[in-house]
């Protein structure tokens, strides 16, 4: 099973989050670097955990940080080989988890 975390003070602006998010995943250079493209690949994941990790952080990107996280725990719904933890969010599913 892979890990995957996600460190959210690197998450600075739309472009550098996206690059950010390329190589923590290992996407492919055809990445479309935009919500639509991270939930395509996402959601082609195989068995993995995705650690969310300094959530406050996003803060720094407004709606489009609420947005990124929405499209994770989105295609983690649709694709149960993948379990998400994160620090800050409440809401859970069969695979996603809170670390408190």
């Amino acid at each position: 099973m892979n890990e995957y975390r996600i460190d959210c003070t690197q998450l600075k602006d739309r472009a550098s989050a996206h690059e950010y998010l390329a190589k923590v995943f290992s996407f492919p250079e055809w990445y479309g670097k935009n919500l639509d493209a991270l939930f395509d690949l996402l959601r082609d994941l195989e068995d993995c955990t995705v650690i969310i990790e300094n959530t406050d952080a996003l803060s720094t990107l407004g709606v489009y940080g609420e947005a990124l996280i929405s499209t994770i725990k989105d295609a983690a719904k649709e694709n149960f080989n993948i379990k998400i933890f994160t620090k800050t969010y409440l809401k859970q599913s069969s695979n996603i988890t809170d670390i408190k």
